[in-house]
């Protein structure tokens, strides 16, 4: 939402409890399978409130070490000053490069994405509302006793017209505990 001069911010109470940074965990889903109709947004607080289940169902847990991942956004104009967007980054380590990992980081690159994210602080964010999130994936494997890098880099990235929106815990419900299954 744009503010314009007849627009006043409203104010609001500081959160004293700690702050945590970092991602805790990651679900993806195919942009084919699921579509933006199975998710109820609240435009007024920018929340996801509700995934219907089949679609949940579709979403898939993504394992990684701990303080490997970091999620990121940044607001970006043209130089004419029109719709802002904001472009999201996801990066996570997934560690060991194995076949079957393998086979999965690959199917990633390819695909058009929905990725939720859940942060330290136990927030939930959605990427790919607006336009589909693309995966990039490096490799590396260290060479030197120094360095004994064994992963693949996975860089998710999207571009939306607004900050992330939130999954509500409710929302959140069906993919944690779903009542469809795959």
């Amino acid at each position: 939402m744009a503010l314009f001069c007849c627009q006043t911010l409203n104010g609001f109470t500081l959160d004293c409890s700690p702050n945590l940074s970092g991602v805790s965990r990651i679900w993806y889903a195919c942009k084919g399978e699921v579509t933006e109709a199975d998710f109820t947004l609240d435009p007024i607080t920018g929340t996801i409130t509700a995934i219907t289940a089949t679609a949940a169902a579709k979403f898939k847990l993504m394992e990684f070490k701990r303080n490997t991942a970091s999620f990121e956004w940044a607001a970006t104009n043209d130089p004419e000053g029109r719709p802002l967007f904001w472009t999201d980054t996801l990066t996570v380590i997934l560690y060991r490069m194995q076949p079957a990992l393998r086979l999965e980081v690959m199917a990633l690159a390819f695909s058009d994405l929905w990725v939720i994210v859940e942060d330290k602080n136990g927030f939930f964010h959605l990427m790919g509302y607006d336009f589909a999130v693309k995966a990039s994936v490096t490799g590396a494997s260290g060479t030197t006793t120094d360095d004994n890098t064994n992963a693949y880099t996975i860089t998710f990235v999207d571009e939306q017209r607004q900050i992330p929106y939130f999954v509500s815990d409710e929302a959140m419900e069906e993919i944690l505990n779903p009542t469809v299954q795959p």
